[in-house]
């Protein structure tokens, strides 16, 4: 997929269009340091509310120059009116500033009265720029300013680290095209954090900007056609062609040992283990919407994530519970390969896992995605069947026996 990608982007530097957008790029990119230059943090704590709202015909005001002098950089208009998207404007009609109820969507928890709104949406200006400094995704989410508002602002103020692809409809799209496993109802800024991501594993930043990475997807050298189309490709589709089964231990294959007795050292290489962490993040991604998708014919009631999220929590000892319809819970941990074993189950544990699986017998499942980027199984494998080899970090390995042909 990669490789098409490449290919297309190829035959995109070589028209008018891509010219086009890199002279925009260059010309914009000189105002948006002048207007990061003037809407510093400093300012934007003592900022006057005339120089926030739209409204007032003002062209410099922060609402104004976020959506119309940089439409380039991510369109947020559309049919969210301004006191939805703002929070807050000036009504020219009214004469005044106005805002909507407080029980309407991104109002709630600002205030009752003008200037304590106002105060508090300074205050998550604020916060979202300093999240987009460390690329903190997850305070980005937390924010109740509205999403397209809010992560405009992080890409314009973090531009090379972030991608200017604010709508959640088009991230799905673009992660399915991209096969990019996620969920879809998590929050679109981890979706965004998921995008760049391949944008980096794959070197497209050697390639092209994040900016010039968006325009080549909406181009129509690039994906437009599929975005813009009434019928467009879902995770779920893909996500449907996976199949759960439940194996069992066969025989177990212990770790070959050197004449001494002792396994071979393990040595800690950083490449391994960030390809390592890619890979059951992967595998994490797939598990979590599998569930999602078959929660009624799994008795399914509510699904927690825990390896990522806002309900991300390493000590665990799973990633993901999930409760079912009498009220049992039952918990996952998900261990995932690039390479296609087969029959042939092989992943590690740490000892806290293997504990709290040890804890939970009849409640606790492995489940095992083999071949993460072309593969379609999901290996389910109860914690009572399991052993591990070793103290620390347990070694599983095992060939599988199908118990079934098919769950679901």
């Amino acid at each position: 997929m990669i490789d098409n990608f490449y290919s297309k982007i190829e035959v995109w530097k070589n028209s008018q269009d891509y010219v086009t957008r890199k002279n925009e790029e260059k010309q914009k990119k000189k105002e948006l340091e002048e207007f990061i230059s003037k809407f510093t943090l400093e300012y934007i704590d003592a900022m006057p509310i005339e120089s926030y709202v739209t409204g007032m015909n003002n062209k410099n005001s922060f609402c104004y120059m976020i959506e119309e002098t940089f439409k380039c950089f991510g369109k947020i208009s559309g049919r969210t009116s301004a006191y939805q998207k703002y929070v807050i404007y000036w009504s020219e009609e009214k004469k005044d500033y106005l805002f909507g109820d407080k029980r309407t969507k991104y109002r709630r928890g600002f205030g009752s009265e003008k200037n304590e709104i106002y105060e508090n949406v300074k205050k998550e200006i604020t916060t979202i720029i300093e999240a987009s400094f460390a690329n903190d995704y997850k305070s980005i989410a937390k924010s109740p300013l509205n999403p397209q508002f809010k992560n405009k602002i992080a890409f314009l103020y973090n531009y090379d680290n972030q991608l200017p692809i604010y709508s959640d409809d088009d991230l799905n799209v673009i992660l399915t095209i991209f096969e990019i496993p996620f969920n879809k109802k998590e929050d679109r800024a981890f979706k965004r954090e998921k995008l760049f991501k391949f944008y980096k594993d794959n070197q497209l930043d050697k390639v092209l900007s994040t900016y010039m990475f968006m325009a080549f997807v909406y181009s129509l050298y690039g994906y437009r056609n599929i975005l813009r189309s009434d019928e467009k490709p879902t995770l779920i589709d893909k996500i449907s062609e996976y199949l759960l089964e439940d194996v069992k231990v066969g025989e177990v294959i212990k770790t070959k040992r050197n004449s001494d007795g002792n396994t071979r050292k393990l040595v800690y290489n950083p490449d391994i283990e960030e390809i390592k962490r890619i890979t059951g993040r992967k595998a994490e991604d797939i598990v979590i919407e599998y569930l999602n998708a078959h929660k009624k014919e799994m008795n399914i009631k509510t699904i927690t994530c825990w390896c990522n999220g806002e309900n991300h929590n390493d000590v665990k000892g799973y990633d993901i519970s999930y409760v079912t319809n009498d009220g049992n819970e039952f918990f996952v941990e998900v261990k995932g390969t690039k390479q296609n074993f087969d029959e042939e189950v092989l992943f590690e544990m740490s000892a806290n896992e293997y504990e709290v699986m040890r804890t939970h017998p009849n409640n606790y499942y492995i489940f095992f995605v083999n071949n993460v980027n072309e593969g379609k199984v999901i290996k389910r494998i109860l914690g009572k069947d399991i052993e591990g080899e070793e103290p620390i970090k347990y070694r599983i390995n095992f060939k599988s026996k199908k118990i079934n042909e098919n769950v679901v």
